[in-house]
C-alpha cells in the first residue's frame, strides 16, 4: 500500500485523538515522542543470518560482517523479518512499511555517507520522528578466492640477468632481499605503492660456499649455513654485512624455524653420523641437558616453515621440506617446544611427495605446493590433503617454472594490511619473475 506521509502523521493524530476522547476528561494522557529503531534484521542469506547494528547516534543501520559478493541476485528481493521501533508508523519514502513484502533492498549496497535506504519512523505523539539510514555492505570480491599480481607491471625486475645457481627470497625489515650470490643482493620495499628495485647492492663477509637455501629471519636479523654437509653460521642485521657467529660452532646442518622465540637448528653428532636438535638465542646455544634426536625421515633441505595457533593460544610450528629417501608424500612435521616433533603422515589422502614444497598456514587452512608449481593441495588439518580446484590456484603462468623461492610478508600493523605471498622465479639458468599474491579477505578492511 502506497500512501503519502502527511496521510500518515494525519492517521496518527487521530488515532491518538480517539484514545483520548476514550479517557475521563479528567485525565490527561501523554503520548510518547520516541522514535527509534531497537532491533533490524533481514532473511538469511544461503542458509546464513547476519547481524545488523544500529548507531542511534548517526540514525545508521548497518551490517559489521559483509555480505557474499553473490548476494545480489538475494537481495532484490528479501523479507526485512525484524524491524522493532518504540514509534507507531514506519516510512520507506512515501510507502508504510509492511514486514510481509518483499523488499528490493539493492539500493542500499556498499552506500557511505548519508547515502542509502531511508527508513522514517513516527513516534506516537505523531509529531516526534526519526530517518534512519540503512547501509548493507557486501564483498566486491570473492573473500576465498587468491589473486595474483605480475609484477613487472608495475616496475621492472630487479634483474635481467639470469643467476647460474640458487636464489633465495626473505623479508627483513618491512623489504623484499633476494639474495643471487654470496656477494649481491637486492631489495624492495613490501609497502603498497612502494614496489621498486633497488641496483645490485655489495654482500660482505659470506664465504663462497654459503648455501644461500639455508638463509632465514629470526628475531629482526638473518642467519645462513656454510659448508656442504655442516658448517657455521653467519648472521646479518641489514642483510649487506655478514659475520660468524663463533659460539654455534661448525656442525650446524640447517636452520630449521623460530620455536618459542627460539632458533632451532639440526646440528651433526661430534662423534657420530647422527643428528640433533639444538636452540639458541641467535648468539650461543641454550642450555640443554640432553638433545633430541632427528628422526630418519625428518627433512633436511629446502625447509620452509609455518606457525598455527589452535584455539586453546598454543602455537605450533609445522615445517615441510624434501622428503627423505623414497618417501613418496610431502608430510608436515609440528612441534611446540623445538624438541619433540611429531609427522602428519597418514595413509589418507597424503600429499604428493614435492623436491622443494612451500607450506603455509594462511587464511585459516593450511597450503602446500611446489615442484612443477602446478598445483596446490591443502588441509584444514595438515594431515588429509586435497588437490584445490577453485579459487586458491597458482596462475598458469607458474607451470613448468621449477627455480623458486617463495616468502610470506605478515601483517604487522593494521593500517598496514600485507600477508602478501611473495614468488620470485629465478636462478639455475631461470629468467627472474616476481609475483605478489594475496587471499581477498586478508585485504579487506577492518570496519
Amino acid at each position: 500500500m502506497r500512501v503519502k506521509s502527511p496521510s500518515i502523521i494525519l492517521a496518527i493524530l487521530l488515532i491518538s485523538i480517539a484514545v483520548s476522547s476514550c479517557l475521563n476528561t479528567d485525565e490527561t494522557t501523554e503520548f510518547s515522542s520516541n522514535a527509534s529503531v531497537t532491533a533490524f534484521g533481514i532473511d538469511t542469506i544461503y542458509g546464513v543470518e547476519y547481524d545488523f547494528e544500529i548507531d542511534q547516534i548517526k540514525n545508521l543501520i548497518y551490517n559489521r560482517d559483509s555480505l557474499p559478493m553473490s548476494a545480489d541476485t538475494i537481495l532484490d528481493k528479501t523479507l526485512i523479518t525484524t524491524f522493532s521501533t518504540a514509534g507507531m508508523a514506519v516510512m520507506s519514502g512515501d510507502t508504510v512499511f509492511n514486514a510481509s513484502d518483499s523488499v528490493n533492498l539493492l539500493p542500499a549496497v556498499n552506500k557511505s555517507g548519508s547515502e542509502g535506504m531511508k527508513f522514517t519512523v513516527y513516534a506516537a505523539d505523531g509529531f516526534a520522528n526519526r530517518t534512519y539510514t540503512l547501509q548493507i555492505r557486501m564483498h566486491k570480491q570473492d573473500p576465498d578466492s587468491l589473486m595474483w599480481k605480475n609484477m613487472v607491471k608495475e616496475k621492472p625486475v630487479f634483474s635481467s640477468t639470469p643467476t647460474r645457481g640458487e636464489q633465495k627470497a626473505v623479508i627483513l625489515g618491512g623489504e623484499l632481499l633476494v639474495f643471487t650470490s654470496y656477494g649481491s643482493v637486492y631489495r624492495t620495499s613490501t609497502a603498497v605503492g612502494q614496489y621498486g628495485w633497488s641496483g645490485e647492492e655489495t654482500v660482505t663477509g659470506l664465504p663462497a660456499d654459503v648455501r644461500l637455501g639455508t638463509i632465514l629471519a629470526y628475531n629482526g636479523a638473518l642467519y645462513a649455513v656454510n659448508g656442504t654437509e655442516h658448517g657455521e653460521v653467519y648472521r646479518s642485521a641489514d642483510g649487506l654485512s655478514w659475520t660468524a657467529v663463533p659460539d654455534l660452532g661448525n656442525r650446524v646442518v640447517n636452520l630449521v624455524a623460530e620455536v618459542g622465540g627460539n632458533l632451532v637448528a639440526v646440528v651433526a653428532g661430534e662423534t657420530s653420523g647422527d643428528y640433533y636438535f639444538q636452540a639458541c638465542d641467535g648468539s650461543s646455544w641454550l642450555d640443554t641437558d640432553a638433545l633430541s634426536a632427528v628422526p630418519d625421515d625428518f627433512p633436511l633441505e629446502n625447509l620452509y616453515a609455518t606457525h598455527a595457533t589452535n584455539g586453546n593460544g598454543i602455537t605450533k610450528t609445522l615445517v615441510a621440506g624434501t622428503p627423505r629417501g623414497d618417501a613418496d608424500a610431502t608430510v608436515l612435521w609440528s612441534t611446540e617446544d623445538g624438541e619433540f616433533w611429531v609427522d602428519y603422515a597418514t595413509y589418507d589422502s597424503p600429499c604428493p611427495r614435492m623436491e622443494r614444497p612451500f607450506v603455509a598456514y594462511y587464511g585459516g587452512n593450511y597450503y602446500i605446493w611446489g615442484d612443477e608449481m602446478d598445483a596446490v593441495y591443502a588441509s584444514a588439518n595438515g594431515i588429509a590433503w586435497f588437490e584445490t580446484e577453485t579459487k586458491f590456484l597458482l596462475p598458469d603462468e607458474f607451470e613448468g617454472k621449477t627455480s623458486y623461492s617463495i616468502v610470506i610478508d605478515p601483517t604487522v600493523d593494521a593500517s598496514d594490511k600485507r600477508d602478501y605471498i611473495w614468488v620470485v622465479f629465478g636462478g639455475h639458468g631461470m629468467d627472474n619473475e616476481v609475483w605478489r599474491g594475496r587471499l581477498n579477505k586478508l585485504g579487506f578492511e577492518d570496519l
